[in-house]
């Protein structure tokens, strides 16, 4: 397993490392912590010969389709206790977004408003996870990076998403069966 410091790859983490640390980055500079969401996605295609990431890179949270954001929030908020930080609409991609945090977990429910990408998503395949997000800094020079280890860009070029973000998405087949969403926005928003 990979050990991730100020977005650099240790390979060899100190005997007092908690292995079990499931955080966001958000610790002191002189701690370790594991984001295995993160490390799982630092490929060799992600990293100079150096062992740096070319990209820094955080999990961010988790997209989930749902058929009704009602329904769903009396769910995710009322039964299991999650934080309801904002409903978002997001006209260009027919979608109401909630933003939830349980467990330190971020998530956004994806309500589809119009026929569009989250209607079809739930017709092929029922309400679900729809998406993994990885959050960086420069949306620019990962997509760069996203392009030349030769991934396809689901709706090519970077766009606006929910909050004042910019997104781009990494179609499935390159990228183990999962959506990958890259974000601007950070943790805390």
């Amino acid at each position: 397993m990979n050990w991730i410091k100020h977005s650099k790859i240790i390979q060899d983490a100190p005997p007092f490392v908690n292995t079990s640390c499931r955080c966001q980055n958000r610790l002191a500079p002189d701690r370790y912590a594991v984001d295995t969401v993160a490390t799982a996605s630092l490929s060799s295609a992600r990293m100079s010969s150096a062992g740096e990431t070319v990209v820094p890179i955080r999990s961010h949270h988790i997209g989930i389709a749902v058929r009704s954001l009602d329904t769903a929030l009396a769910w995710y908020r009322d039964l299991l206790g999650a934080d309801l930080h904002r409903i978002d609409e997001v006209p260009t991609e027919s979608v109401r977004v909630a933003h939830l945090t349980l467990g330190g977990l971020q998530i956004e429910l994806l309500e589809p408003t119009a026929p569009g990408a989250i209607q079809e998503f739930i017709d092929r395949r029922g309400p679900g996870v729809h998406h993994v997000a990885y959050g960086v800094d420069d949306i620019e020079l990962a997509l760069k990076r996203v392009e030349a280890g030769g991934l396809t860009i689901v709706k090519p070029g970077i766009r606006k998403g929910s909050n004042g973000s910019q997104i781009f998405f990494v179609h499935p087949k390159d990228s183990g069966g999962v959506l990958w969403e890259f974000t601007t926005m950070s943790v805390a928003e």
